[in-house]
């Protein structure tokens, strides 16, 4: 089967993830907020963003530590970014329901999104060197084994080794907690870390 991008062709290549959305070619993402992606603003970064993002990922070529390490601080700059450009209040750190259909505000799948398609941008301009962006997210609880459900953006290195990039904990803007995916499936509190 034909995956999506080689069906729309390299010109035009679009990567979807959930109702999340980013056009590579336009450098245009959907921002999601309100929880589980009911409200979606349209954001692109300006060349002034994309230079800035270029300097700070430098930091990180070197070996696949260095780029974990600098996506973790990229990731929220990305989030001040967008969140300045649309005019949103800034998102608290583990939102919870009081902040539900409030633009701006994000759950973890609205974060989970937004940060998949960070990663794609990054990866389309060529930054993420040693990783590859997964374009689903990760899964962890399921109630019934006592942990409330909780979702994360990944990614792969070249080893085929899984990591977490997971933005719901800290502050709009902050840096995100990047860390091996077999340890963020191990936590058992999704409100806690």
């Amino acid at each position: 089967m034909k995956s999506l991008a080689a069906t729309l062709g390299v010109a035009s290549m679009v990567l979807f993830c959930g109702s999340g959305i980013y056009d590579a070619q336009a450098a245009q993402m959907r921002i999601c907020s309100g929880f589980g992606c009911v409200i979606k603003d349209r954001f692109t970064f300006s060349a002034e963003d994309q230079a800035k993002l270029v300097r700070l990922m430098e930091a990180g070529k070197g070996s696949p530590e260095a780029e974990r390490k600098i996506l973790a601080e990229v990731i929220g700059v990305m989030e001040a970014m967008a969140r300045r450009k649309l005019r949103y209040r800034p998102d608290v750190k583990k939102s919870y329901q009081v902040n539900k259909g409030k633009r701006g505000q994000m759950d973890c799948v609205d974060e989970s999104l937004n940060t998949i398609g960070y990663l794609n941008y990054l990866k389309s301009l060529g930054l993420l060197r040693h990783h590859q962006p997964d374009q689903s997210y990760a899964t962890r609880g399921f109630i019934l084994d006592g942990r409330y459900p909780h979702k994360s953006a990944s990614m792969r290195d070249a080893s085929g080794r899984r990591w977490t990039v997971d933005s719901w904990y800290r502050g709009d803007g902050q840096p995100a907690q990047v860390m091996p995916h077999k340890q963020w499936q191990k936590v058992r509190d999704s409100f806690g870390s």
